[in-house]
C-alpha cells in the first residue's frame, strides 16, 4: 500500500498520526477547527521546548495518535480512549528520565493537558485534550488530569 508522509502538523506526519490498523484519520479532522489544532499545538510547544537547553533535546516519537475501535481494542486501550476521537498522542522518549523531563515541561507550560504514564512503558508519555469534547465521553475527561497505569 502506498503511504503518505504528508504533515498533519509541522512535526507530525500522517503516517505517525493515522490509525495503524485501518490507516484512516478521524472523520472530522478537517471540519472541526480548533479541537485537533490544540493537541498539535501542545505537541509542537513541547517539541520546541525540548530542543532548548537545559532540556535533553533529541527525537520525540509519536507512537500512537488516532485509533479506530478495532485497533484500540487490539492494543488494550480504554473503551472511551481519547485516541478513538483523535485527541491523544502517545509519545516515546529514550528513557524514563527523558519522559519525566517532558512531563515536567507540559505540567509547567500546559497544565490543562491530560497526561498519562505507564509503569510498564517508562519512556512513554500520553497526552490528550479530551477535556475539549462536549459532551464528555467520560467523567475523567477533565482539565489537568494525571494518571499512572501498570
Amino acid at each position: 500500500m502506498w503511504r503518505s508522509h504528508v504533515s498533519i502538523s509541522e512535526h507530525i506526519t500522517r503516517d505517525e498520526y493515522e490509525c495503524h490498523h485501518c490507516h484512516k484519520l478521524p472523520p472530522d479532522l478537517y471540519s472541526i477547527h480548533g479541537l485537533y489544532e490544540e493537541l498539535f499545538e501542545v505537541f509542537e510547544h513541547l517539541r520546541r521546548r525540548w530542543q532548548e537547553p537545559p532540556n535533553p533535546g533529541g527525537p520525540i516519537t509519536v507512537e500512537s495518535g488516532y485509533r479506530c475501535g478495532v485497533h484500540n481494542k487490539e492494543v488494550g486501550g480504554a473503551p472511551a480512549s481519547p485516541h478513538m476521537t483523535g485527541l491523544a498522542l502517545d509519545l516515546t522518549f529514550a528513557d524514563k528520565s527523558q519522559a519525566d523531563a517532558a512531563q515536567a515541561i507540559l505540567e509547567r507550560d500546559r497544565p490543562d493537558v491530560r497526561i498519562g504514564r505507564y509503569i510498564s512503558k517508562p519512556g512513554l508519555v500520553h497526552i490528550d485534550v479530551a477535556y475539549l469534547c462536549r459532551p464528555r465521553l467520560s467523567d475523567t475527561w477533565q482539565r489537568g488530569v494525571r494518571w499512572l497505569n501498570p
